[in-house]
């Protein structure tokens, strides 16, 4: 895979692509060193060290400072150490960023066996579309990957729905730009996205349902008066009058 295929295959998001391209370069790392056996370790390791930042620079990330690290450097060990725990930290704390936000909007839905089964049936539908057409080397495995981690997350008992959007629109973006997959997998992954829509309607509808009314406060009982009657406001009258001497 070149250059522009790798960086093509990456999250839009800058910070988030560097997470992901630093990743793979990692492992790459890990894997040259492990079949240098001791040999070439400087080269294998400022390889990584020059892709790295170079990437860095170019979207102006502005986390990482230019190391100052030279291949025959007395202490280029401890130093590429001191460079690669700088890269661990950064690339940790763009991803805890990028979990506060998604954590702040979250949507959880419960999805019915038959909205996962219909789901589900779209999701073969646009494999079968895409596994026959020849597309340029790493693209078709790119769309089906993202077709499994939207398959995995319809499957959950709790499903985040921001997870399947943004996966459904990686997908739909992948597609778009590939004319022979828009027409006939654009309306599959329209109808997918339907789908969410009502399941998340549904939640919303079921929260403010759970939402208790509010109770209203009664006033003060009212205490009942016993008026006397005529009779006896009429005796008390009478009584009064014959004490009174004029």
């Amino acid at each position: 895979m070149d250059l522009l295929d790798e960086l093509s295959d990456l999250p839009e998001d800058p910070e988030l692509a560097f997470v992901e391209f630093e990743r793979r370069k990692r492992k790459k790392l890990e894997e040259n060193l492990w079949s240098s056996q001791g040999y070439l370790i400087a080269d294998v390791a400022m390889e990584y060290l020059f892709q790295v930042m170079a990437f860095h620079d170019a979207f102006d990330l502005k986390k990482i400072n230019q190391p100052n690290i030279s291949r025959n450097s007395e202490n280029f060990d401890s130093e590429f150490k001191d460079f690669l725990d700088s890269v661990t930290y950064q690339t940790m704390f763009i991803q805890a960023l990028q979990a506060r936000r998604l954590s702040s909007v979250r949507v959880i839905v419960s999805l019915t066996p038959e909205n996962r089964q219909e789901i589900q049936g779209y999701i073969e539908k646009i494999r079968d579309i895409v596994r026959p057409i020849e597309l340029r080397p790493g693209k078709k495995e790119a769309i089906l990957k993202r077709l499994d981690e939207l398959s995995n997350e319809i499957e959950r008992d709790r499903t985040k729905v921001e997870a399947l959007t943004a996966t459904s629109l990686e997908i739909a973006t992948e597609i778009d730009r590939h004319t022979k997959l828009l027409d006939r997998a654009k309306g599959f992954l329209d109808k997918i996205e339907h789908v969410i829509a009502s399941a998340k309607e549904l939640a919303d509808q079921a929260k403010l349902g759970r939402r208790e009314a509010p109770k209203l406060i009664e006033g003060p009982k009212s205490k009942e008066v016993n008026l006397p009657e005529d009779s006896e406001i009429k005796g008390e009258e009478t009584e009064l009058d014959d004490d009174i001497h004029f």
